[in-house]
């Protein structure tokens, strides 16, 4: 978990649309889905960032 966090914090600066930051996104996606987070606890966690 802690190379997601890593991947996400250097990648923080960079546009959303970059498809480094999509795929990362992603990867932590679906993370958070194998541990049973629902799609619109993720919602909220995005909307902590803006």
């Amino acid at each position: 978990m802690k190379t997601i966090y890593k991947k996400l914090a250097a990648l923080s600066q960079e546009p959303a649309e970059l498809k480094e930051a999509q795929e990362a996104i992603k990867e932590w996606f679906d993370l958070l889905n194998e541990m049973g987070t629902s799609l619109d606890a993720f919602k909220g966690l995005g909307q902590l960032y803006l």
